[in-house]
């Protein structure tokens, strides 16, 4: 019994120092966690598996924001790092969540309580928060007076703060194109008949319409990354509702449920760039009226080219309001505070050319009006700088169109057609959500479908009896891209995991681990000239000399290494079968 007892002992002390450890650093064993529920590797958990985690909370800070009080972080984050881990305080249905949470109540502890009391229930927005009071925190010296929660507060805490988790498998493209799921409520936000959960740190990320974190469920955790570039002090700001919807249909839900009218930037530049959205949901609308007699490849056609005219319109729209980016100074601070910080080096590079550009065709049409200077032209500004991220911000708002005409192609086993629809819904989530489940979710159905159009063609190739053809450059940024997408979302440690969960082969994963392959052809020799004097004998036989270097090209493009063959690749495909063994 002696023994016994200092082994459990030895557990608990362990257990402890683990725990701690998550508290302070932040260090999980993901690999070993997501085992739990394999299905939340791709953000569609099924069930709510309690885990015995720690919370973490050490790079945020409270702060009173520009919608209120929330959270910010403490130091320069990159895209992709862990900012928060929280425990739910109770899970379950949403309909049957205050039944929960009332049971829960009863075997609440005072700093528990009070952390509930700190929640946002309409009335106490103006409190600053208790930065000690935040999960993750050692919460010492803190007064913890005698505090009474009665039904009704707990109720509209709930009404406010509760996370519903939507499954993107489940529900990959339910009411993508429609207003709401019949009951006027959005999937994934509220409404019955989801699971949903209360987690006290996460309830204080204010709301955009244009998130820089984005949240991922495993079990009862919930956890916090940055899918942007942040510098210290940056608040923290998450969507509460679909993004991948109008202004219209965002606004009306955010209304209903949480009592506010968004007024982010986001809705600013789509209500004075694209004020007729109206039109665009006639024609959804059509669309999804037509019979099922009448659903077929024009149709689906329709649902591209529909999309194909939305982005010309507004792309049409923002050229020629571009004056009043820079003259409105609402929609100068909102496209300012948008894309001047998400710059990058290559952003800078493509600014620079675009002006250029532009400088060059103001100047020739100066020199063509016979005039010194340019007439009729100001200094490049906001639009000629902005003009493509505009864009697709804008875009997004109906990137449902794409998801179904991608999901259409996809029926029919028209490949080809559905990664384009799949790169389209990409470009579009880069702006509005990038790093998210939903931007993870749609980078791995691009390179999957990609990968199923160059089997088909390899299948082709061979039924002509034709030499295997190299992996295309697309196909290798596809499978690179959901890579890169999938780990910024959950971590960098995961991805071989969800590779297998998507059922991906061992060469597309091998092509997702490797930069772009160029295969480079040995060097030709230079074109040899003839010497005057042997003229007509080097006439005489150019014949054969072409002849034979015909024949070394197509030798060489006949035993040109494709991708899946070299040697290299074999032993790192055959390592890669090691590991998901392992797993």
């Amino acid at each position: 019994g002696h023994e016994s007892t200092k082994r459990k002992c030895a557990r608990g002390v362990k257990t402890s120092l683990k725990h701690l450890e998550e508290q302070l650093s932040g260090k999980y064993e993901w690999a070993e966690i997501f085992r739990a529920d394999p299905d939340a590797l791709l953000g569609s958990p099924k069930t709510f598996v309690h885990l015995p985690l720690t919370a973490y909370s050490e790079p945020v800070t409270a702060v009173m924001g520009r919608f209120g009080r929330g959270l910010a972080v403490r130091r320069d984050v990159a895209i992709g790092d862990l900012l928060f881990v929280d425990k739910a305080w109770v899970v379950g249905n949403y309909e049957d969540l205050l039944d929960a949470a009332m049971k829960s109540l009863e075997d609440c502890s005072d700093l528990q309580l009070h952390r509930l009391m700190e929640l946002y229930d309409g009335t106490n927005g103006a409190n600053p928060l208790v930065e000690k009071l935040l999960p993750g925190r050692v919460a010492r010296n803190v007064p913890l007076d005698h505090a009474e929660l009665d039904e009704e507060r707990l109720q509209r805490i709930l009404r406010f703060n509760a996370i519903t988790r939507w499954s993107l498998l489940d529900g990959e493209l339910s009411s993508t194109v429609k207003g709401d799921d019949g009951d006027g409520n959005t999937p994934g936000t509220t409404g019955t008949g989801y699971a949903a959960g209360l987690w006290c740190l996460a309830s204080f990320v204010n709301h955009s319409c244009r998130p820089n974190v984005n949240f991922t469920f495993l079990g009862d955790v919930l956890t916090c990354r940055a899918t942007r570039n942040l510098k210290a002090g940056d608040e923290l700001l998450v969507g509460y509702v679909r993004l991948d919807r109008p202004l219209l249909f965002r606004r009306k839900e955010l209304s209903a449920t949480f009592d506010f009218h968004c007024t982010c930037h986001r809705c600013i530049l789509e209500e004075a760039l694209v004020p007729d959205g109206s039109k665009y949901l006639q024609q959804i609308e059509r669309l999804t009226q037509v019979p099922s007699k009448d659903k077929s490849f024009p149709w689906i056609e329709a649902w591209s080219s529909l999309y194909r005219q939305m982005e010309y319109e507004i792309s049409l729209s923002i050229k020629q309001r571009g004056k009043e980016l820079d003259q409105d100074l609402s929609l100068a601070n909102s496209l300012d505070a948008l894309f001047e910080k998400s710059w990058t080096p290559e952003h800078d590079q493509q600014r620079e050319e675009r002006l250029k550009h532009q400088e060059e065709l103001r100047n020739n049409i100066a020199r063509l009006q016979g005039q010194a200077k340019p007439v009729g032209f100001e200094h490049p500004g906001r639009e000629d700088v902005y003009s493509l991220q505009l864009q697709r911000l804008l875009c997004g708002s109906y990137s449902s169109v794409a998801m179904e005409s991608a999901r259409l192609w996809r029926e029919v086993a028209s490949h080809a057609n559905s990664a384009r629809d799949c790169f389209w819904v990409c470009q579009q989530l880069e702006e509005i959500c990038p790093a998210s489940s939903l931007h993870a979710h749609w980078a791995g159905a691009w390179a999957t479908r990609s990968w199923k159009h160059f089997m088909r063609e390899e299948r082709v190739n061979i039924t002509k009896k034709l030499p295997p053809s190299p992996m295309p450059s697309e196909l290798l940024r596809a499978a690179s891209y959901a890579r890169r997408s999938y780990s910024q979302c959950f971590g960098p440690r995961l991805w071989l995991p969800q590779a297998q969960q998507l059922g991906w082969p061992i060469q597309l994963v091998a092509a997702s681990l490797r930069e772009e392959v160029v295969v480079k052809l040995p060097p030709r020799k230079p074109k040899q000239t003839a010497p005057r004097r042997r003229m007509k004998c080097y006439k005489a036989a150019s014949v054969c000399w072409n002849d034979a270097r015909h024949m070394q090209v197509e030798m060489e493009e006949v035993h040109r290494p494709t991708l899946p063959e070299t040697e290299a690749m074999s032993e790192f495909s055959a390592a890669l079968q090691s590991l998901f063994q392992v797993m």
